[in-house]
């Protein structure tokens, strides 16, 4: 009978690797973006489960997922609507925040441009306010 050799790598040596605390492979673990099992006692990742822990970095990192959307498109698997879903709020969540950003910019240059160096008296902050009644 053929033995299985079992390719295992720590979690320290997994963290390491990939630039993470400790703390966050097994906050992933605990959350079901990943599995692990035990070598001498301690958390071990063999192949496929450090290719997860590579994608989940780069979720977080590049597409700024959070753990539910992560968790999300782990389990869909290859579920296409569901993915796709997933995929096409996100980008509808970065859309808005791209809009704000260019808001908060624009809104940045106009106070360091503005000559009034303060809001309360600047004829064009008065233009955009409306205020109660009197």
């Amino acid at each position: 009978m053929d033995q299985i050799s079992i390719t295992a790598t720590s979690i320290s040596r997994a963290a390491e690797h990939f630039g993470l605390p400790l703390s966050t492979l097994r906050f992933w673990e605990h959350e079901g973006l990943l599995s692990s099992h035990r070598r001498a006692n301690r958390r071990c990742y063999d192949v496929e489960q450090l290719y997860r822990i590579a994608v989940v970095k780069r979720w977080r990192d590049t597409a700024l997922f959070g753990i539910d959307q992560i968790r999300e498109l782990l389990t869909a698997g290859r579920d296409a609507v569901t993915w796709h879903g997933v995929i096409t709020r996100a980008i509808e969540a970065v859309d808005a925040k791209i809009v704000r950003l260019e808001e908060a910019r624009d809104y940045l240059r106009h106070l360091r441009d503005c000559a009034h160096h303060g809001e309360d008296d600047c004829p064009g902050f008065r233009a955009t306010v409306t205020l109660p009644p009197t």
